[in-house]
């Protein structure tokens, strides 16, 4: 796989507006089991230091983000009540590195005063810390997997729990010298979320295939950015698949969810 030199990439994004977008109809954390995975879209500050220790998760939507500090405390922001709980760490069972699963009751006693909007992010406090959380600023511009997954390391576990069809594999590995593909995706996008890493798995078992890459992020607002303009990018995850100069074809909606056959449907074949 051939990964195209271009630009670098650039952050933005805010917490406190998903947060505070509406109310959400939601049972309270605290009286059912939720299971969550792993989230790298947060950014956790401990007394005004960052917490590289801290893991976050949510569900999709994210009613409720889970918030794991480096010294082992836990809380819940809860979206629809725009509360913060402090987690029973007896009641967590924590599946590292993939998921957390709250039990009734895990969720604690609403901390006063909840969490407030500070600049992008949210700021709360127990007896002992203040605590302020932001949403990791989204990759935008021309990447390499190793910065996608180092930004968002979820997408190596879902990775890792999808098996692309070996045919397909195969197409890829023989496609056209000339074949290339563009790749335009948000890490803010759930559904790119979802369908990106199946993506990156299939063109990792692709090793060796002469298919050129480019992988774009964008930011949430892109509908005037030059890149997506130029090439008519409506919304993502959008793949589009080049013989040499010519465009044959896209990928969008229901073709992620097979990306592997979908894309070997569209790359030309090596002596075509």
């Amino acid at each position: 796989m051939k990964m195209a030199a271009g630009f670098r990439p650039l952050v933005t994004g805010s917490l406190a507006a998903l947060l505070s977008t509406g109310a959400v109809a939601a049972a309270d954390p605290g009286s059912f089991a939720l299971n969550l995975p792993l989230s790298g879209g947060y950014i956790l500050e401990v007394d005004g230091h960052p917490d590289a220790k801290a893991r976050f998760f949510e569900g999709d939507p994210p009613q409720q983000v889970v918030v794991m500090s480096g010294d082992g405390a836990g809380f819940v922001l809860d979206r629809p009540t725009q509360s913060v709980r402090r987690l029973e760490r007896r009641l967590v069972r924590d599946s590292a590195p993939a998921s957390l699963t709250l039990l009734p009751g895990a969720a604690g006693e609403p901390l006063p005063g909840g969490y407030q909007a500070d600049g992008p992010g949210v700021r709360f406090r127990d007896t002992a810390h203040s605590y302020y959380v932001t949403m990791k600023p989204p990759l935008v511009g021309e990447l390499t997997v190793e910065q996608i997954l180092a930004h968002s390391p979820e997408f190596r576990l879902a990775m890792d729990q999808y098996t692309p069809a070996a045919a397909a594999i195969e197409a890829l590995k023989h496609c056209a010298s000339s074949a290339r593909i563009e790749v335009f995706f948000g890490s803010w996008c759930p559904h790119c979320r979802h369908r990106i890493p199946l993506l990156l798995k299939a063109l990792e078992m692709a090793k060796g295939t002469p298919m050129a890459v480019r992988i774009v992020g964008l930011p949430r607002i892109f509908g005037q950015e030059k890149v997506a303009l130029e090439r008519g990018v409506k919304s993502v995850p959008t793949l589009i698949a080049y013989d040499g100069l010519r465009e044959v074809g896209r990928m969008q909606g229901q073709d992620w969810e097979h990306p592997e056959e979908s894309l070997a449907r569209l790359l030309p074949a090596a002596g075509r």
